[in-house]
C-alpha cells in the first residue's frame, strides 16, 4: 500500500512561518545578508509569509535556499510565485487569491486558471532553458545550481503542462485509485472513515477551522477550494507525477496527499479575530474562508508593505489608484539546489558556516544529523517541523519523532528553546551554540 499522505508532498503540513520573526537579529546585526535553508518545505509558504512580514522587521537582504526531493515541486514553486508577482494591473487580490489556492490544492480546476497554468507554462518552457532572460524576467528566481538533468526535466514539465492532455488525465480515476489502495475493504464505508478521521485526529489536533462538510468534500476528490462559482472540471496538471515502483514500470497519476488535506498551510488561524469566532463550538467560517482572507493579507502586504486591515477597517485599504504594480523584491534570492543535495552541502567549502537559519520539515528528519553544525554561523537558529498534524500518526509516534529531533540537535550543539508560538505553529525551536563542541 502507498502510504496515504503520498510519495509526493505537495503541500505544507503545518501553518506558513515568517522566517525573520523566529530569529534573533542581535546576533547577526553586522550582516548585510541573510542566508535561510529550506530543507523538504514542499511549497512556497514560509517564504511567502516572511517576504510579506519583512516590513515588519530590519531590512536584510535575503537568500532563501531551496532544498526538496522531487523537481515537480520546483516547477510549482516558480508557477505559484510567479502568479504571486504578476502585476496588479492584470490580477487583482481576489482573482489571483482564488487562482493560486486552485492551483496550490485542488485536482480540478476552473477554466480560466487552467488556461493561466497553460500560457505560463509557455513562457517558463523558454526560461528555464535560458538563464540570462530568466535572471531579467524573474531577478528573484536562481536556478544556476541545479544539475543539467534538473533543468531539463523541469522543461519537460512545463511543456506537459502547456500542451493539451487533459482527456488523458483523468483525476476522478487517479483520486479513486488511491482511495481503493489506501482504504481497502473499508472503501465501501468511506463516508465513515472520513467522519473518523475527522473527528478523532484531524480536529483532535486542533484543526478546528476546517469544517467537515470541506473536509468531506476534498475527500470525495481532491477539491479543497472552491471559493468562486463555475466548473472545476479540468484537471491541475501541476499535481500530476509518475510512481516508479521499479526500474522498468513508471505510473503516471496522483501521487500525493489524500486524507490530511491542503487547509494547514493557510487555513488554521488569522490574525483577523473577526474570522475565528465560534458558534455552538464551531468556527463560523471555515478553513477555505480563512485561506482566502489569510492569502489575501499576505498578498497585499507583499505589494504594499502595509499591514492588511482588521474586518470592519476597510478604510484604512491602500487605493487603487495608488496600489503598487510589482512587489519590491530587490535584495531578495530564492536559490534552487540540487535535488537530496544536503550530503554534498556538508562537504563543500562554500556552505560552510554560511546559514543562519536552517528549517527541516518533519519528512526529512532523517537527513538531520549532527553534521549539519558545519554549514551554520554561531547562533544560527533551527526550525524543526512536527508530525502532528499527520492523520493515521498515533501520539506515541508523533512524540518518538520529537524526541528524536530533539536528541540529535542536542548532540549537534543545539539548544531547545520552549515557545508557545512555535508549540501552536507545531515546529520545535533550537538555537546552535559552537562553543559547546
Amino acid at each position: 500500500m502507498i502510504d496515504p499522505h503520498g510519495i509526493i508532498g505537495w503541500w505544507g503540513f503545518s501553518p506558513g512561518l515568517d522566517f525573520l520573526n523566529e530569529l534573533n537579529i542581535q546576533y547577526f546585526e553586522h550582516d548585510h545578508i541573510l542566508n535561510i535553508l529550506i530543507i523538504g518545505s514542499n511549497d512556497g509558504r514560509h517564504i511567502l509569509t516572511t517576504l510579506a512580514k519583512r516590513f515588519q522587521h530590519f531590512h536584510k537582504d535575503i537568500n532563501f535556499f531551496v532544498l526538496d526531493r522531487s523537481i515537480e515541486l520546483y516547477s510549482r514553486q516558480l508557477l505559484l510565485f510567479g502568479l504571486l508577482f504578476e502585476s496588479s494591473k492584470l490580477y487583482g487580490l481576489q482573482e489571483k487569491t482564488n487562482m493560486y489556492l486552485e492551483i496550490y490544492g485542488n485536482t480540478q480546476i476552473r477554466n480560466s486558471t487552467h488556461d493561466y497554468i497553460v500560457n505560463k507554462s509557455k513562457e517558463f518552457v523558454e526560461l528555464v532553458t535560458n538563464l540570462e532572460e530568466l535572471k531579467y524576467m524573474y531577478p528573484i528566481f536562481n536556478i544556476e545550481k541545479l544539475k543539467y538533468k534538473e533543468i531539463d526535466a523541469l522543461e519537460s514539465l512545463f511543456k506537459i503542462w502547456k500542451i493539451d492532455n487533459d482527456k488523458i488525465l483523468d483525476f476522478k480515476k487517479f483520486w479513486d485509485f488511491r482511495e481503493r489502495n489506501v482504504l481497502g475493504v473499508r472503501y465501501d464505508v468511506k463516508t465513515n472513515v472520513y467522519d473518523w478521521d475527522y473527528n478523532m485526529q484531524l480536529i483532535d489536533n486542533k484543526s478546528k477551522t476546517i469544517s467537515f462538510s470541506e473536509y468531506k468534500t476534498w475527500r470525495q476528490g481532491g477539491v479543497a477550494f472552491q471559493l468562486m462559482d463555475g466548473d472545476y472540471n479540468l484537471p491541475n496538471k501541476t499535481l500530476i507525477s509518475c510512481y516508479k515502483p521499479s526500474f522498468d514500470k513508471s505510473y503516471l497519476g496522483y501521487w500525493g496527499d489524500i486524507v490530511t488535506s491542503p487547509y494547514l498551510a493557510y487555513g488554521l488561524s488569522c490574525e483577523d479575530p473577526a474570522y475565528l469566532k465560534t458558534a455552538n463550538g464551531k468556527c463560523i467560517q471555515n478553513a477555505q474562508q480563512i485561506s482566502s482572507r489569510n492569502l489575501t493579507s499576505l498578498i497585499y502586504e507583499l505589494f504594499t508593505t502595509c499591514p492588511y486591515p482588521l474586518t470592519g477597517n476597510e478604510s484604512e485599504l491602500v487605493p487603487p489608484e495608488e496600489f503598487p504594480q510589482k512587489p519590491n523584491l530587490e535584495g531578495i534570492s530564492i536559490i534552487f539546489l540540487p535535488l537530496n543535495s544536503l550530503p554534498v552541502m556538508l562537504k563543500k567549502e562554500c556552505y560552510q558556516n554560511l546559514f543562519h537559519l536552517v528549517y527541516f520539515s518533519h519528512s526529512m528528519a532523517s537527513s538531520f544529523t549532527q553534521d549539519i553544525k558545519v554549514l551554520l554561523k554561531n547562533k544560527a537558529h533551527l526550525l524543526a517541523e512536527t508530525a502532528d498534524y499527520l492523520i493515521h500518526l498515533k501520539k506515541e509516534a508523533i512524540k518518538a519523532h520529537e524526541d528524536k529531533i530533539k536528541e540529535a540537535a542536542k548532540c549537534a550543539g543545539f539548544v531547545y528553546i520552549e515557545s508557545e508560538e512555535n508549540h501552536k505553529n507545531k515546529h520545535l525551536k533550537f538555537i546552535y551554540e559552537s562553543n559547546k563542541d
